[in-house]
């Protein structure tokens, strides 16, 4: 198997095990707190931006973005250079983001990839222009082993993979607001 494509299988086990996000966290030091309800959630017209991968998005009122450290799993605070984030809602995410960094087309990463999110195979796709860039969504039935929707839009020489466990309106907003660099 190429390292490229073991690579690829890496970030989706890491996909699949970030989208029930494991605990929150404070931080490292502080074992005995599995979750945590930050002071500051977002007000109305907040967004989030990522710098670092080039992306932002408003935040839905009233909820918090984290992201995963990836040297100890835990999710913290997001940053603007957080390599996964993600809008917990309730019972299961609003969105999780990631950047796959890869020289493959948003196509050849899900002909790659289809299997390990939609196991049967199934799902209705589309291509969608956002912000400028070519983007494929797929929707899914939002099952256990299946995300309502999953898109992948094509950045230069990365990917932006973006995943919503069970459709909510909120994630439609989300993806509306989306800007990339």
């Amino acid at each position: 198997m190429s390292s490229r494509r073991v690579f690829n299988l890496l970030i989706i086990i890491l996909v699949l095990f970030l989208s029930g996000c494991g605990g929150i966290k404070k931080n490292a030091q502080d074992e005995s707190q599995d979750f945590f309800t930050p002071l500051e959630q977002a007000k109305d017209g907040e967004f989030y931006r990522n710098t670092f991968f080039g992306y932002e998005f408003v935040i839905p009122q009233s909820t918090v973005i984290y992201g995963i450290r990836l040297e100890d799993q835990i999710a913290v605070l997001a940053d603007e250079e957080s390599e996964i984030v993600f809008v917990p809602g309730e019972g299961t995410n609003y969105l999780t983001a990631r950047v796959v960094d890869t020289q493959q087309t948003a196509h050849e990463w899900l002909t790659e990839s289809l299997l390990f999110f939609y196991p049967n195979g199934e799902a209705a796709q589309k291509i969608i222009e956002v912000d400028g860039h070519l983007a494929i969504m797929l929707r899914g039935n939002g099952s256990a082993d299946s995300p309502a929707r999953l898109m992948v839009v094509q950045g230069n020489e990365k990917l932006l993979v973006i995943t919503n466990e069970r459709y909510e309106e909120a994630f439609e907003k989300l993806v509306a607001s989306l800007k990339i660099d």
